[in-house]
């Protein structure tokens, strides 16, 4: 999927194989009919120029509703669709279909079905079926390889039941300490800005948020040392670059042993 105005994403490749035979039914490059504005490669593994090979060629669709129609050439409303976080694939088709089988839903209720956690292709590949895919860096994520391993990793879950229980049971277990961990280092943070909130006031007017001089620039890294985060033992790198990422991962969303790959799945 590609970014396009207005905060949209549309499909820009479609692969499909036969879940029985692993036949390749679809593998075809969709060109949108709105602007890309991110190619989002890197998960896509497409690129402008392999768009343009495409089209120049007459070997692409156009837009998501020539994609839905030439699906829907291959399915009907029966079809049992399997894959990996279909919901995605499913919302850029603009398509409701209510028969799926889905991996990622596999997975978490194996777990816990009250859990709100999202286990990606590339792990599920990795820990049941001991593979290794979307290794391909900057090139992006392969299509066909992602719908044809979301149909190995189903198959494995239905074959191998216990084997898939016990999986859950051992990842369920390391999510509750991961929780207590995450609530231990909460914890932690709070009597470090608490130290620092009685460090402040015993240091009166030198107090960071007095300021006599105009010209003087306020940095959030001011802001955090004075906060406490980081603790001043550890001092705090001006050119350090905050993202989102470190955010969530600090707030333990996902766990940073998970990463964070909005696109992976």
């Amino acid at each position: 999927m590609a970014g396009v105005r207005g905060g949209m994403s549309e499909i820009v490749l479609l692969c499909v194989a036969d879940y029985l035979t692993s036949e390749i039914v679809m593998n075809v490059f969709i060109r949108p009919t709105i602007p890309v504005i991110d190619w989002r490669t890197t998960f896509s593994g497409v690129t402008p120029a392999a768009m343009a090979a495409a089209t120049a060629q007459g070997q692409t669709l156009n837009g998501w509703r020539e994609a839905r129609r030439e699906l829907w050439n291959h399915i009907d409303v029966d079809t049992i669709l399997v894959g990996q976080s279909l919901q995605h694939d499913l919302d850029v088709l603009r398509m409701i279909h209510t028969r799926v089988v889905d991996s990622a839903i596999m997975a978490r209720k194996a777990v816990d079905p009250k859990s709100t956690r999202q286990w990606g292709l590339k792990t599920l590949c990795n820990e049941l079926l001991g593979i290794d895919i979307q290794s391909n860096g900057r090139t992006g994520h392969d299509c066909l390889e992602d719908a044809l391993a979301a149909r190995e990793v189903v198959l494995w879950c239905i074959q191998r039941p216990r084997q898939l229980k016990t999986w859950g049971r051992l990842w369920k277990e390391k999510e509750k300490a991961q929780k207590q961990e995450r609530k231990l280092e909460k914890e932690k943070r709070k009597r470090l800005m608490q130290n620092s909130e009685e460090s402040k006031s015993r240091v009166g007017d030198t107090y960071i948020g007095h300021y006599s001089n105009g010209n003087e620039v306020l940095h959030w890294s001011d802001i955090a040392e004075d906060c406490g985060w980081p603790h001043p033992d550890t001092g705090y790198d001006d050119s350090e670059v905050q993202h989102w990422s470190d955010i969530a991962e600090d707030c333990g969303w996902p766990h940073p042993d998970t990463g964070y790959d909005p696109w992976s799945d």
